[in-house]
């Protein structure tokens, strides 16, 4: 239900963003986020930064990575949202293979 939600608010805020009338009264989450999400944000570059200064030691140059640490929750929580989205309702009604089973491709190797 949560990526479902995720995926269906996502889709609403670009429509409204797009700038259609009929939507105004929908309301729809942001993707700035409120006060909640700037504590919530700043507490994961505060363990982003004590982990960095831990690691400094051992990592000379970890510190440049920091800008893709914080991209990477925005990352994994769209992928797994996706991936819920497509996936449930193949693993429900098993629209591929009904048999649930792996085939391994042929390789060519005897």
């Amino acid at each position: 239900m949560w990526a479902y939600l995720i995926c269906l608010g996502t889709i609403l805020w670009f429509v409204k963003a797009a700038g259609l009338p009929a939507l105004s009264v929908v309301p729809v989450f942001r993707l700035v986020p409120e006060w909640w999400g700037m504590v919530l944000c700043l507490t994961y570059i505060v363990q982003a930064l004590v982990s960095i200064s831990i690691d400094h030691r051992f990592e000379k140059n970890f510190g440049l990575a920091l800008f893709w640490v914080v991209w990477y929750p925005l990352l994994f929580w769209t992928l797994q949202a996706g991936t819920a989205f497509v996936g449930l309702p193949r693993a429900i009604f098993r629209l591929r293979n009904p048999k649930g089973t792996w085939v391994s491709p042929d390789r060519g190797v005897a």
